[in-house]
């Protein structure tokens, strides 16, 4: 891919577009878990800072953040805004929910309990008990996104996943493209490397072009 000559590197807008990219793409990054283990990844456009400006730039103002839209989907142009400080603030202080099938993929999020509520027709005090308890719900577990990392612990243990037939997979090198092992699932697999098992399935499924500085196939 060729990239073009900007100047921007060490702008603030030029930092959002960086940042964006290393908490979807950088395992090591530490808010990493929020967006590249549940399989958040961004337009393959914006893999090039100058198509990310072309699209973003005209409604930047100094102090903003990227935000997305639809908590469930990636970044891209359609996805993404700008919000302020004050907006970003607030809106971390609504806890997210997640929603994960028996296996401990992720299916998606809701931007609040009372959003759940409405959608799920789940009442309040289920919601809080089995977010809780870690037990299943009406054929699915619901987790905080603060508390996912167990999740799929909880879910190998569960009678309902031993009752699952699971797909094996095969662990790629990005850059050779040789194997580097074979896993009896993708949950298996989240287990062994700390990636939530939905973005592996996203790969599997040409949603994504790694999961965890991984690629994958079906064995």
């Amino acid at each position: 891919m060729k990239y073009e000559k900007h100047g921007d590197a060490g702008t603030p807008f030029y930092s959002s577009w960086s940042k964006m990219k290393d908490r979807c793409d950088n395992p090591n990054n530490p808010k990493y878990h929020r967006w590249g283990r549940r399989g958040i990844t961004y337009d393959l456009r914006w893999e090039n800072y100058i198509a990310f400006k072309e699209d973003m730039y005209q409604d930047w103002e100094p102090g903003l953040s990227l935000d997305r839209i639809d908590v469930n989907g990636n970044y891209c142009k359609e996805n993404c805004k700008w919000i302020t400080v004050s907006e970003n603030s607030t809106k971390d202080k609504i806890k997210t929910l997640a929603k994960y099938n028996l296996e401990g993929e992720f299916i998606r999020n809701f931007n609040s309990a009372k959003q759940a509520k409405a959608v799920e027709g789940i009442a309040a005090q289920s919601l809080s008990r089995v977010t809780k308890n870690g037990k299943p719900y009406k054929g699915f577990y619901w987790k905080y996104t603060d508390s996912e990392d167990d999740l799929s612990k909880e879910c190998l243990n569960s009678n309902e996943y031993s009752k699952r037939k699971a797909k094996a997979i095969v662990q790629l090198d990005l850059k050779t493209g040789e194997t580097i092992k074979e896993h009896s699932s993708t949950v298996e697999a989240g287990l062994a490397l700390n990636i939530v098992p939905t973005g592996i399935s996203n790969m599997l499924k040409g949603r994504a072009k790694s999961s965890g500085g991984f690629g994958w196939k079906y064995k």
